[in-house]
């Protein structure tokens, strides 16, 4: 079995001149090798051979001088570290020592990189600030980068450029934050995940119980003719399942099952279902769970049925033929006497389970069952 070697940084020392000691230093507590772009050149087959005999590269960091590469070496540099050595996905710190055009590096077969621009005192002392935690960063950022939807992708891009021209406190405080709010992400379906679904709810029930402590200190409040309390200080469960969704992985295989979750990920994504505000996560498995804020019951079905029938017009393509699918639904109303969230999504689950007893493909709420 071949053995990993993770967090791999390759150094080209061309045109870094005095900064080269400084960088050895900083890289010596990752894999890593360093040398000039020529010596890389004469010792890349043996190196390639190692690799393939005995252990794969992960998270690959090649650190260049930006003016180097851009000028010299492109068609080499993608011969040499990914058609000898196969990385498939790797990842440039360019250091970069003049004002020019950040982006002007014609990058043709990979779209993300780094930048670290060279501050006037950093080349009076011929010393980089790099350190591990900032290297321990840019790595978090590559393994983020291929595991998070693409706009998730582009905006760790752009935090990282405006990081590294901001402080060094600052930047890595913006970009910790941007990496706390990937992990709140479900990679597959773009929604949120569990646990950030129950943080976002609980916030939602504490709103809504302010709402509810100030209507009752001016219960006479009205909008037109409309009473406010028609939805102020209301929000809605909304349990969503997937009818027959083991059938449909054993029928068509997982990879199908996977286009199937991807494919409702887009409709709750697609701002044309539910309002920008609706919070929308992923329960588990085929399961989502959606909070309507500011909603009764009757409005709540509202939405619900359009997603329901969105789902159902959707035709899936596969290798045995074209299926298409239905989900069942179940609303709950959130009550002053709830204690927790959980009492909440438990009504609704209990009118999911009567909608799926009942026949599948329906909505039914929890007041029509209790």
């Amino acid at each position: 079995m071949k053995s990993a070697h993770n967090n791999n940084i390759f150094l080209v020392t061309n045109n870094l001149g005095d900064f080269t000691s400084s960088l050895e230093k900083k890289i010596h507590n990752f894999n890593h090798a360093s040398s000039s772009f020529d010596l890389f050149q004469r010792n890349m087959g043996s190196l390639g051979k190692r690799k393939q005999d005995k252990y794969i590269f992960t998270n690959d960091l090649i650190i260049i001088d930006k003016e180097f590469y851009d000028t010299s070496i492109t068609k080499s540099m993608k011969q040499e570290f990914l058609e000898r050595l196969k990385i498939e996905y790797p990842h440039f710190l360019f250091i970069v020592k003049t004002k020019k055009d950040k982006r002007n590096l014609n990058l043709d077969y990979y779209e993300d990189d780094f930048h670290y621009y060279v501050s006037e005192e950093e080349k009076k002392t011929k010393i980089l600030n790099i350190n591990d935690l900032f290297l321990d960063l840019v790595f978090k950022c590559m393994v983020n980068r291929r595991s998070v939807h693409y706009y998730i992708v582009n905006s760790f891009e752009n935090i990282i450029e405006s990081v590294i021209i901001s402080n060094q406190k600052k930047k890595i405080e913006s970009v910790y934050r941007d990496l706390e709010a990937t992990s709140k992400i479900d990679v597959l379906t773009n929604v949120l995940n569990r646990r950030a679904f129950f943080e976002a709810m609980e916030l939602e029930k504490k709103r809504t119980e302010r709402a509810h402590n100030r209507l009752s200190e001016t219960p006479e409040i009205k909008i037109g003719v409309g009473i406010v309390t028609k939805f102020y200080g209301r929000f809605c469960c909304v349990m969503i399942d997937i009818d027959n969704f083991k059938r449909i992985n054993d029928s068509y295989g997982h990879i199908n099952g996977d286009k199937v979750l991807k494919a409702l990920g887009r409709l709750f994504n697609s701002h044309s279902l539910f309002r920008d505000d609706d919070i929308i996560g992923r329960y588990g498995g085929e399961e989502f769970v959606i909070i309507l804020p500011e909603t009764n019951i009757e409005y709540a079905k509202i939405p619900a049925e359009r997603f329901r029938r969105a789902v159902k017009a959707i035709e899936f393509e596969s290798d045995k033929g074209t299926f298409s699918i239905s989900v069942s639904i179940g609303i709950s109303e959130y009550q002053r006497n709830d204690k927790n969230c959980e009492d909440i999504i438990k009504r609704a689950d209990e009118a999911l389970l009567a909608a799926k007893a009942g026949g599948k493909d329906r909505i039914i709420c929890y007041q029509d069952i209790s």
